[in-house]
Parts: C-alpha cells; structure tokens; sequence
C-alpha cells in the first residue's frame, strides 16, 4: 500500500463522518425518523440500499472460496435462496409494509394474543437482535480482518477494522437510518466499481478470459451444475434446492430486510424494492467475484497459497485469495480504490446490523418496559439508548470474530441454526391456527439442534451440512407442529385485525368475518403472482447462463439471454396496484 492507496480510504472516511454530522437533527425527530427514516424513501433508493447491505466484505471471500472448490456449481448453496427471495417478493413484502410497525419483533404483538406474547417479543428481539445479528457481524468482520491482513501485509490488522468500525458506528449512531442509506448508495457504486476494478486486472493477467478457459485444468469448473458422481454431492444438491430455501429464517423476509420495507412510501414501493435487491444480489452481482475466484485457480495452487498465507486454515487460505489478488496484481492508486471499496462494502453492512439490532433493543425491550409501568420516556433518552444499543452490537461483533475460522462456516452454521423457523414464519401470515407458542418451540429447538450437531456429527464431511440442516428442520417441527393444535389459539379478534390490516387472508374469509378490504387486494390474483414468481427466476436463471456465455461461451446465446430475461424481469415488474392509483 502506497500513500496515494490510502488517501482513497481516508478520503472516503470523512465523507462517512460527514453523513453523520449531517443528518443528526433529522434522525433526533423521532424513533421512526432515527429506525425508518419517515417512511418516505422510494423503492430504488431501498433496493440499492438492500443491495449494498449485502455485499459486504465476506461475500467476495466465500464466493471466492466456493468456486476454488467447486466451480460455479459451489454457488448453489446460496443460488437456490433466489427461490424463497422470489416468493418473498411477490407474498410478503407487501404485507411488511403495511402492518405498519418498526420491528419485525413488533409484528408479534400486532399477530398473536395471550400472556406469553411479551415473553416471545423479548425473546425474538434478544435471538435476532444479539443472537444472530452479532453472528452475522461478527463473520463480516472476520473476513475484513483477512483482507487487512494480507493488503497491508499485518500481521495484527485490528488497528485498522477498528477504525473502520468506530467510523460506521459513529455515523450510524448519529444519524440512524438516513446515514445508513444515504451512505448505502455510494458504498454500492464503489463496491461494484471495486470489484468490477479488480476482476479486469486479474482476467488481464492470465490473458484475457479465452486465456483463463484455457488455463483452467477442469473445464467442468465453468458448470452450473455440480459432479454429481462425486460422493454426496446430487444429496446436498436436493437439499440445497427442495429445503434450504424455504427453511431458513430468510424465508419471508429477515428482519434488516423487513426494516427497509418499513421504510418505503407504500406497499408497492416496498415490492418493487425487493425485487430489484433480488435480481441484481443473485444474477449480476457475483460475476466479477466468480471471474476471481477462477482467476486465484490459475495463479495460486493449495501449495503456493500455504506457502503465502500461512497464517490461515486451508478454507480461510481459498477465501483470503481474493485479497490476495488485490495486494500482488492492482498497481498503485487502483489498489487503494479496490481496497476502499471493500472498506465501504464493510461498513454498509455493520452499520445496517448495529441500527437493525438496537431497533430490537429499543422498541421491543426498552420502550416495552417502560410501557408496562405506565411509565414516559422522553425521545432523547430513547435516541441516547439507541445509541449506546449499536455501540454494545458493534463491540460484542468484533469480540466473537476473533474466533472463527472461515465465513463459510459462519453461513452454514447460521443456516443451520435458523432452519426450524423459516416454515413458521412463512406459515403465520395464512394460516390462523399458528400461535405465539409455535414460534417459541420452532426458535428453541432448531436452535438446539443445530449446537448438538454442530460439537457431534457423525456423518462425512461430504453431507455433513445437509444432514444437520434436514435434522434441524425435521427435530424442530417434531416440536412446533403439535404445538400448533395443542398451543393456546390467537384471540379472534386480533386475528381479524391482523388480516384485514396486512390482507394476508382470502377474501372467502374476509368476507366470513364481516371485514372489508381496499379493492387493490382482489385485483392481485394469486396466479399472476405466483407466474410473476416464475417470470423472476427465469429472468435471473437467463441472466446467469447469459453472462457465463458472454464470458466463456457464445456471445449470440449470451445477449439472447440477457434479452429474454429482460422481458421476464419487465413481466415480474408489472403491479396492477400502482397503476390504479
């Protein structure tokens, strides 16, 4: 790293610091104003925000890792939740926003009735607000670590991330959500951008991409479709593709997810918001990653990356390649732009995870608390334990990831771990008859599961994974589904209330219970909804092939693709909604 390498990362640090300062008076307004912003942000400016929080510094390192080790057929393991994204879209998204709450953990009191549904509120906020937004950081955290590390050659890189992380909590911690989008959509430019820089640098230094086909020694690296005759791998497969998907807790939308469609001016800004973060997350923006990480096969082999990266394990090693291609191909000046861009990817994403998990704390415990004494809280006090909220997140973050090993195993392991609730979630927007217990039984015993499994697995390496997540999801609804006709049944009027607020229900029942629902609601016809399902997986499945065929194929099929696919993608875009309004 020269001096011109590090003016791009201060640069872009005091801009990061600027956003705070400017943007405090309007995030001190309100709860809603420091957690949603209003209210009034359109689907563009949220679905590049989306977009932004997931590209962080970890996933250029895992896809990195995968395709060293399987090709572009090793993506499957996060591909196949385009499925359950698309879906989402289409079934979910707009009921997010129009229950009208800040949390998702607020949802539970605007769903269920009885006495344990403060127990289940608390709970829910402490298991997505700590729990898992902590082993979510921390992993992102892990893999920015690795990069420090092998760009500026430290071999003690926390200097750095801690910088880093007390410019996202600081800006973050002042301004709330508007810091947080308003700085997303220059930290997507410079991410892409970044990762766009680096991807031409590597392919030029093996030739140009004809080169890289050639050089490659396996030509099934190129595949979608993973060596099914190696052992475990059509098993892990089927997994991947039939379960995984819809098991997990991303299944109708996670909660920093939901907090954006909170944040939209309607429901059909919200939509429109997640499928735009859905087309671009899963069929454009892993490609320069995916040209990396073929471009790490030909230049450094599992020998000459021990003898480079020492300090790693061998899984760490494939992912830490990435960074390596930054440190020994990008010349000055482009280095530290690559490298800032990955700064800025970090710090999109620990600043969505500290504002996301103190909106838990805030909403769901504190205010809670004080409401059940009868007691007031005055918004400034609330703004100041919002605050200290992100910087205890931001802290215990970077404390779990000085133990991990990889970012792949952190994904599994999260996958795992929420896989027993991912049913209940999707369920309890139909179906009447999920009560607060279900979800108290699918959160605990998935979790306890996937810890049992995780210390004792019998099972090869090979399907280890798949079984621990298939255990999980089976052990978990052994529990929650009798829990279902033997729990305490919702009070019918809060079920009432809920449906006609949020129109998940069919007008055969609205119409039962003497409910009257905006016309909008008839309008969308559960067919065409699930056909615009269909028409975005195609549209992200032609994209894919597309670009693969661009890169390595033929350019006749591959603009073909692309121009099917953007007639799909334009068909999933139709909202007969917004046309009535």
């Amino acid at each position: 790293m020269t001096g011109i390498d590090w003016i791009f990362l201060i640069l872009y640090l005091i801009f990061a610091t600027a956003i705070g300062f400017l943007f405090r008076g309007a995030a001190e307004r309100s709860i809603e104003n420091f957690f949603l912003s209003g209210r009034n942000f359109s689907w563009l400016f949220l679905g590049v925000s989306m977009v932004a929080t997931t590209f962080a510094a970890d996933t250029p390192l895992v896809v990195t890792g995968l395709v060293r080790k399987q090709g572009l057929a090793g993506n499957w393991i996060w591909w196949n939740m385009a499925i359950g994204w698309a879906i989402a879209v289409f079934f979910y998204a707009k009921l997010w926003r129009r229950s009208e709450i800040v949390t998702d953990a607020e949802f539970l009191s605007l769903r269920y009735s009885g006495p344990n549904v403060p127990l289940l509120r608390s709970f829910y906020a402490l298991y997505n607000g700590f729990v898992i937004n902590i082993i979510v950081s921390s992993w992102v955290i892990f893999a920015m670590t690795k990069i420090v590390q092998v760009i500026t050659g430290w071999q003690s890189p926390a200097t750095i991330v801690f910088i880093l992380l007390i410019i996202a909590a600081f800006y973050s911690v002042a301004s709330g959500f508007y810091a947080v989008v308003v700085t997303d959509l220059v930290q997507l430019f410079l991410a892409l951008a970044g990762s766009l820089v680096l991807a031409y640098f590597s392919v030029e230094k093996v030739g140009g991409l004809e080169q890289l086909k050639i050089q490659l020694e396996n030509p099934a690296i190129l595949s979608f479709w993973p060596d099914f005759s190696a052992h475990g791998v059509l098993f892990t497969f089927i997994v991947f593709i039939t379960v995984q998907w819809w098991a997990q807790r991303e299944s109708s939308m996670p909660g920093y997810f939901a907090q954006r469609m909170f944040a939209a001016r309607n429901a059909v800004d919200a939509r429109r918001a997640a499928l735009f973060f859905n087309f671009l997350h899963y069929a454009i923006r892993p490609w320069p990653w995916i040209l990396g990480g073929l471009v790490s096969l030909v230049l450094y082999s599992p020998d000459l990356l021990q003898q480079k990266l020492p300090f790693f394990s061998p899984d760490a090693q494939g992912e830490a390649s990435y960074a390596l291609l930054i440190q020994e191909i990008l010349p000055p000046g482009w280095k530290g732009f690559v490298f800032m861009s990955l700064a800025a990817a970090f710090m999109s994403t620990i600043d969505t995870q500290a504002n996301w998990g103190a909106s838990y704390i805030i909403r769901d415990l504190i205010e809670p608390f004080y409401a059940k004494r009868k007691l007031s809280i005055p918004i400034k006090k609330l703004i100041f334990y919002s605050r200290l909220s992100m910087i205890g997140i931001v802290f215990l973050s970077g404390m779990l990831s000085l133990f991990l090993n990889s970012v792949e195993s952190a994904w599994k392991f999260i996958f795992a771990f929420t896989a027993g609730v991912g049913p209940v979630y999707l369920l309890r927007w139909y179906w009447r008859r999920i009560n607060v217990e279900t979800e108290i039984a699918a959160m605990a015993a998935g979790g306890m599961i996937t810890i049992v499994m995780t210390f004792w697995n019998p099972f090869p390496e090979s399907i280890a994974y798949p079984v621990q997540l298939l255990t999980s999801v089976l052990g978990s609804a052994l529990v929650w589904l009798p829990v279902v006709f033997w729990g305490r049944k919702t009070d019918q009027v809060v079920l009432d209330n809920f449906f006609a607020r949020v129109h998940g229900v069919a007008p055969a029942c609205v119409e039962k219970n003497g409910l009257k629902l905006p016309d909008t609601f008839y309008r969308e016809s559960v067919l065409f909804r699930w056909l615009q399902v269909l028409s975005l997986l195609i549209s992200i499945a032609l994209t894919l092939f597309g670009f693969r065929e661009l890169f390595f194929g033929s350019s006749i099929w591959g603009w073909l693709s692309i121009g099917f696919a953007s007639l799909f993608l334009a068909l999933s875009f139709f909202d007969k909604e917004a046309l009535s309004k």
